[in-house]
């Protein structure tokens, strides 16, 4: 009786030890697995290129640039209503700036050198308010969020392009590699690390007068 109490005693002093053993391997484990996986669930959350096509709430947070024109995101597509769409009424309260428009601040720095090509969907209906708008273009303004004043304009990136009035979603395509870019920074643009705000301004000669514009899909790409 008594080997076998001293055998069963030795056993559990075995499996005891054995557990003190596994059990702090399987916690070492556990925060290894984690902390391999957590890079890239963060990267995952604030690398990469930008990509917004409005249907998901709060998927970014917009804001009106220059005054308080209203925006609203999610907003239902005059030619869809299945999809959702940034509307944007430019000079409709406000200071009626030619120059205001809409933005985004971003957590990261945009990766100008690996995703060069910006790309958004723009609705600018042919209304009776919209009519007598003419030479409409469409800026593209890349901005550091920590400059202010003529700092931050003297170091930012611009790009225009042609819009129409049309009842149509039109595609309009910036891309940093080959198109005109207004800058007064001596940096090359593939170069640059320091851009973390992007600002898309309708611009048109008809100065302060009220339009609606609609924006849609708005994708930073590799290429076409």
């Amino acid at each position: 009786m008594k080997t076998r109490k001293t055998a069963m005693a030795q056993l559990l002093k075995e499996k005891n030890y054995n557990c003190s053993i596994y059990k702090p391997m399987r916690h070492t484990l556990f925060y290894i697995i984690v902390a391999i996986a957590t890079p890239f669930v963060i990267n995952a959350q604030n690398k990469g290129p930008v990509l917004d096509n409005f249907n998901e709430s709060n998927a970014y947070n917009w804001w009106s640039y220059g005054d308080d024109s209203p925006l609203k995101e999610n907003a239902p597509d005059p030619t869809d209503a299945s999809n959702n769409v940034l509307r944007f009424d430019k000079n409709s309260k406000g200071t009626k700036d030619k120059y205001n428009g809409v933005g985004v601040t971003l957590k990261q720095s945009l990766d100008l050198k690996n995703y060069p090509i910006f790309k958004v969907k723009v609705l600018f209906p042919n209304t009776r308010s919209n009519y007598k708008i003419k030479d409409q273009t469409l800026t593209l303004k890349l901005m550091d969020d920590g400059k202010t004043g003529s700092e931050a304009e003297d170091n930012a990136i611009l790009v225009v392009k042609p819009i129409i009035l049309s009842d149509d979603w039109q595609t309009i395509t910036f891309d940093l590699r080959t198109d005109d870019i207004k800058t007064k920074s001596g940096k090359k643009v593939k170069k640059r690390k320091d851009l973390n705000k992007i600002i898309l301004v309708p611009f048109t000669s008809s100065g302060s007068r009220p339009a609606t514009i609609y924006f849609d899909d708005f994708e930073q790409r590799k290429d076409y």
